[in-house]
C-alpha cells in the first residue's frame, strides 16, 4: 500500500509539473514506478482530457436525434483502455488494433488478427460509421439498433467482453484484466480522477469503455455540411418545417413549403453527386442511411449467397427466418472502411455497387426491399448510374475522423 501511494504521488507530481510548465499531460513511465509484475510498459501515455461534448449537427437535432453528453474524465480513461495492449494475454493486441482510427475505426484486413496471429471470423465493423455512436444506438423513434454483425450485443458494455474474453481475439479473463490494470501506474491516477479511489472493477472498466466509444463522433462530411445549410435556409423556425426541408433535400424532392419557401438543393453538390443522391434515396437509404432518423431497416438478408457459410443472426437464434440475416450498417465514412460486408469479400465500393446492381442472390430470406416489382433481384444500374452512386457515397465521408487527436492512440512505446 505504501509503495503504491508513493508511486501515485510521484506520477501526480510529474503530471502537475508538465501541466504547469508545458501545458501538457503526457505521463512518462519510469521502470521504478512499475511493480514487479509482467506488463508491457510504454515510454509515455498522453492522458490529456479533451472535451468530448461536441455540438450536434443542427439538422440531426431537428430530425429528433437526442444530444449526447459525456464525462470527459471517464472517456479519457476509456480511451487509454481502448488502446492498451496490456489488455490482451500476449500484450500485442488492443481494441484499437482491430478498430483503426485511420479506417473510421474499422479494419482494413478482411479478418482481424488476434493473439498469436489467430484470425477472427468476420470483418471488424466500423465504429465511426455513425454521426455519434451513443446517439445512434440510443432508443428513439421506437428503434434501438443492436451491435455486431449478428446483433448479439445491445450495448458497448455487452460487446466489449466478447472481444476481451475471446480466446482468438484478446484471450483474457476478468481477473487477469483487473490485475493488469492494477499493476500499471497511469491507471492509478485515471481511476482516482474518476472515482476518488484506485479500485479497479469490471463494472468501472466497462463504463469507461462505453463512455469513450459512445463519444466517437463525426458530423463534418460534405453531406452533413450541405444538410445543415439547407436546414437554416428557410423562412421561419418551425421544427416541423425544418424536419420537412431536410427530408426533402435528402430525398431529392423539390417542393414548396409554407409561404413561398422553396426547397434549396444540396449546396456545392455536383450534378453527378445529386444524381447519385436520387439513386441512393430510391434504392439504398432505408437500410443504409447515414442519418439515423431516415434508417428503417437495421438487419436484413441482402442475398450475398444462396447458402451461407456464416448464417449471421441465424447462427445465434437457429431460426430459419434469421438465416443469412446480418446487421445493415450506416454508410457514414464508408470510403475509409474497406473491405466491405461481414466477411470483407469486397475490396472496393465499385465491387459493392456491382453486387447490388447484378449480383443479389434470391435467398429465401432476401429482404423484400431488394426485390424488384417484377420479382427479380437485379437493380441493373447503368455504368453512368454506378459512377453517380459512387460519387454520392463519397460525400458521406469526413476525412478528419482519421486523424482527430481527441480519438487518437495515447501510447508511445
Amino acid at each position: 500500500m505504501k509503495k503504491t501511494f508513493y508511486a501515485l504521488f510521484a506520477i501526480s507530481v510529474v503530471i502537475f509539473a508538465c501541466q504547469k510548465e508545458k501545458n501538457a499531460t503526457t505521463l512518462e513511465i519510469h521502470p521504478e514506478d512499475l511493480p514487479q509484475v509482467n506488463v508491457l510498459s510504454p515510454k509515455t501515455v498522453d492522458i490529456t482530457v479533451f472535451d468530448f461534448n461536441r455540438p450536434q449537427a443542427s439538422f440531426l437535432t431537428g430530425l429528433g436525434a437526442p444530444q449526447s453528453t459525456f464525462n470527459n474524465n471517464l472517456a479519457t480513461l476509456g480511451k487509454v483502455l481502448f488502446y492498451d495492449r496490456n489488455l490482451s494475454s500476449t500484450y500485442t493486441v488492443s481494441c484499437g488494433s482491430c478498430h483503426k482510427q485511420t479506417k473510421a475505426f474499422a479494419d482494413d484486413n478482411r479478418f482481424s488478427k488476434g493473439i498469436n496471429g489467430q484470425l477472427s471470423t468476420r470483418n471488424s465493423m466500423a465504429l465511426a460509421n455513425v454521426s455519434n455512436f451513443k446517439m445512434h444506438y440510443s432508443s428513439f423513434d421506437g428503434k434501438s439498433p443492436s451491435l455486431l454483425w449478428d446483433g448479439r450485443a445491445s450495448s458497448v458494455g455487452a460487446q466489449a467482453p466478447l472481444a476481451l474474453l475471446n480466446p482468438h481475439e484478446m484471450g483474457m479473463d476478468w481477473k487477469g484484466i483487473v490485475d493488469r490494470v492494477n499493476a500499471l501506474p497511469y491507471y492509478k491516477l485515471l481511476f482516482a480522477q474518476n472515482y476518488g479511489d484506485t479500485e479497479v472493477t469490471e463494472a468501472r472498466i466497462l463504463s469507461a469503455f462505453s463512455e469513450f466509444v459512445g463519444a466517437i463522433s463525426c458530423q463534418n462530411s460534405k453531406l452533413d455540411i450541405a444538410l445543415n445549410r439547407v436546414n437554416g435556409n428557410i423562412v421561419g423556425t418551425s421544427e416541423e418545417i425544418r424536419f420537412t426541408v431536410v427530408q426533402h433535400a435528402y430525398y431529392g424532392t423539390n417542393d414548396t413549403i409554407g409561404s413561398d419557401t422553396t426547397i434549396v438543393p444540396l449546396k456545392d453538390f455536383t450534378i453527378q453527386e445529386l444524381r447519385g443522391r436520387d439513386i441512393f434515396a430510391a434504392s439504398c437509404t432505408k437500410c443504409h442511411s447515414p442519418v439515423r432518423s431516415f434508417q428503417v431497416v437495421f438487419e436484413a438478408n441482402n442475398g450475398l449467397d444462396i447458402n451461407y457459410l456464416d448464417n449471421g443472426k441465424g447462427s445465434i437464434t437457429s431460426k430459419s427466418s434469421d438465416m443469412g440475416v446480418f446487421k445493415s450498417p450506416s454508410l457514414r465514412n464508408i470510403a475509409l472502411s474497406a473491405p466491405y460486408m461481414h466477411d470483407g469479400r469486397f475490396a472496393t465500393l465499385e465491387e459493392v455497387i456491382d453486387f447490388y446492381s447484378d449480383g443479389i442472390q434470391p435467398h429465401a430470406n432476401l429482404h423484400p426491399l431488394l426485390r424488384q416489382p417484377d420479382g427479380s433481384t437485379k437493380m441493373n444500374f447503368t455504368p453512368e448510374q454506378k459512377k453517380d452512386l459512387l460519387a454520392f457515397l463519397q460525400t458521406m465521408t469526413a476525412n478528419d475522423i482519421s486523424h482527430d487527436k481527441i480519438f487518437s492512440d495515447p501510447f508511445q512505446y
